[in-house]
């Protein structure tokens, strides 16, 4: 039994969450070598580097010493391990990295992966929904979470879980990696709205109903902290604000991929029409470009920026018989 959680307890008190030291340390230790060796863009890993930091720090700070003492400590791990550091992740790029760095043959397998049936599922706006929608309500209002509490085996597996539906979602909607389909920002946009609602419709039925895995902290005999009640209405305040929190970064992400996906929409549109407009006053050679012509910007290109990098322009370029780039 850790000792009366205070400020003090809170800054000081850690623990080996070994579950998530084996994964995410060597994740994030492969991730940082392959950035450095081409050249990744700092932002990004500095991106998937909070990410994999943040959700080490909510397995291994107080809130891992105290998520089976406590139910609030583990509906912020909860909300964590779901939204804030897989949306972290997503913004680093990982897909497009391994694609960058991994040998052809791999890379061609990938790619074949990408364009599967099971692929575009996965990317649908359906999936992602339900990986953002779903996990959460079927953790508090089923009895898996009295499991996680109980077997170590599940409580890992269940962690997992919560991040890879995370990243799911994060990388189809936020499409900094190569994603099956089209970006489709209304409906990114719709979906954090409806997941605003469920996070505050599960808050209400976590705060007014009945009393969650109470045999477990019974069973603990704890003669200090919070009355049960009043601990399950502090992580129902968790679980209904902390993914409000998080989605505020998210929505101005958002924003800001669809400004530049209209930018570069206009811009393309604009070049054509100047393309069709000078070719209706004078004849070129064919191949041979005009040199009056302005330059283009590799942001006006059609299509998504690492298809035109020219460090990654032959990974994700059309294949002979796929394809444009990995989708």
């Amino acid at each position: 039994m850790p000792p009366e959680l205070t400020l003090i307890t809170g800054l000081t008190s850690w623990t080996a969450d070994w579950p998530s030291l084996v994964v995410g340390v060597p994740v994030l230790a492969a991730y940082l070598v392959a950035a450095r060796r081409c050249g990744w863009p700092a932002r990004r890993r500095v991106a998937f580097t909070a990410g994999v930091l943040v959700m080490l720090v909510s397995t291994c700070s107080f809130l891992g010493v105290y998520d089976e003492v406590l139910f609030w400590p583990r509906a912020v791990q909860n909300v964590v391990l779901l939204m804030a550091g897989p949306m972290l992740m997503a913004l680093g790029a990982p897909v497009s990295l391994l694609l960058a760095t991994a040998p052809a043959r791999v890379v061609l397998a990938l790619r074949r992966v990408a364009s599967s049936r099971p692929a575009s599922l996965l990317g649908s706006p359906l999936t992602a929904t339900f990986a953002l929608l779903v996990p959460l309500p079927v953790l508090y209002l089923s009895g898996l979470y009295a499991l996680t509490l109980d077997h170590p085996w599940v409580d890992a597996l269940t962690r997992f879980g919560l991040v890879g539906c995370g990243f799911v979602y994060y990388w189809s909607r936020l499409r900094v990696d190569p994603a099956p389909g089209t970006p489709a920002h209304v409906v990114s946009f719709a979906i954090t709205f409806a997941e605003s609602f469920v996070d505050g419709l599960l808050g209400v039925v976590v705060w007014l109903g009945p009393l969650i895995a109470p045999e477990h902290y019974l069973a603990l005999g704890c003669d200090w902290g919070p009355t049960l009640r009043a601990d399950q209405t502090a992580g129902a305040v968790a679980l209904w604000f902390g993914g409000d929190l998080i989605s505020i970064p998210y929505l101005v992400a958002l924003l800001a991929a669809w400004t530049r996906s209209d930018e570069r929409a206009a811009r393309r549109i604009d070049a054509e029409l100047d393309a069709r407009a000078g070719g209706a006053g004078q004849h070129h050679d064919v191949g041979r470009q005009d040199e009056d012509a302005p330059t283009r910007d590799p942001d006006v290109q059609d299509g998504l920026w690492w298809e035109h990098d020219p460090r990654f322009a032959d990974r994700f370029g059309p294949g002979p018989a796929e394809g444009r780039g990995v989708r």
